[in-house]
Parts: C-alpha cells; structure tokens; sequence
C-alpha cells in the first residue's frame, strides 16, 4: 500500500498515512463532529471505507501543565467514560515517540447506531496538547488496527527540542 507524509500539528510533525486517505471537507468534519461542536482544523478521511484520522492541538490549562501525559491520558478516559455512550475502554498504553513521553487510548463506543473504534494517542508539547484521532468500524478492527499502529510509529516531530 503506498503511503504519504501528512503534516499535523501546526507543522510540528508528520505522519505517513495510506494514500486512500485525502482531506476532509468542511462538511465531512462537521457530519463527523457534529453542528455545535469545534471542529478539528485537519482531518484524513477514507471515503469508501468510512474512516478518518484528525489531529487537535489544545492549549494547556493550568493544571494541565503540571499532569503528565499519563495522568492525561487517564482523564481524557474519566472524561470519556462519563460523556461517550457505550464508551469502553480497551487499555491505555504508554508509547516513545523520538524519546518523548506518549499515551495511547484504546477504545470503543457507538455513535448515531454505528460501533466505533478510537485509537487516542496523546501528547504535550510545550504549552499545547496535541492528539492523534484514528477512527473506524468495530467491523474494521482487525484490518485497520495494524494500520493505526503504523500510522503512530511513523510519527516524526519536526523539532526534537521542545520542551
């Protein structure tokens, strides 16, 4: 399958994805989003399949500056846990990425009658956190998880030096 370089995060890194994946429109992100909601900026999507892969920076508040990613990670899932219907998480798992600290979240809910799987990978770069959406089908698993995890590895950040 070939591939190609996707800049997120406000050009701090980039990510290789497979080459059915093309720009969301504004409407496709906001079918995905929904009306009253932000919408991410830049979103991937797989139009035939139905899958998509979206990237959001947030600025820090100040207790979140003092969490780390790990402690992020777990309320991102408390969060989660208590707005998400169905939501089920399936592990959180800790990750290096060019020898920052990084977490994933694996898990699972329905929305609008279809099952979903997420892979959340979380990280903080000086003020901001930055996440890394994967999304697909519960029917999808099994042939797109192998992808999303190649999707993370292939994480390169731009500037290896921030703090």
């Amino acid at each position: 399958m070939d591939k190609k370089i996707h800049r997120i995060w406000d050009d701090l890194a980039e990510i290789e994805v497979p080459e059915n994946f093309v720009q969301a429109t504004v409407g496709e992100r906001r079918k995905v989003y929904g009306m009253g909601t932000d919408i991410p900026m830049h979103m991937l999507i797989d139009r035939e399949k139905r899958m998509f892969i979206s990237e959001v920076m947030q600025e820090e508040t100040e207790s979140d500056g003092r969490k780390t990613v790990e402690e992020l990670a777990q309320l991102y899932n408390h969060t989660l846990k208590r707005n998400v219907p169905g939501y089920k998480c399936m592990g959180i798992y800790q990750r290096k990425i060019d020898e920052r600290e990084a977490c994933a979240i694996q898990y699972t809910y329905y929305a609008q009658e279809l099952n979903r799987y997420t892979l959340l990978l979380i990280m903080k770069e000086q003020n901001q956190i930055c996440l890394l959406n994967c999304v697909c089908s519960n029917a999808q698993v099994p042939q797109m998880h192998p992808v999303f995890l190649e999707i993370l590895e292939s994480i390169n950040l731009k500037n290896k030096y921030l703090v």
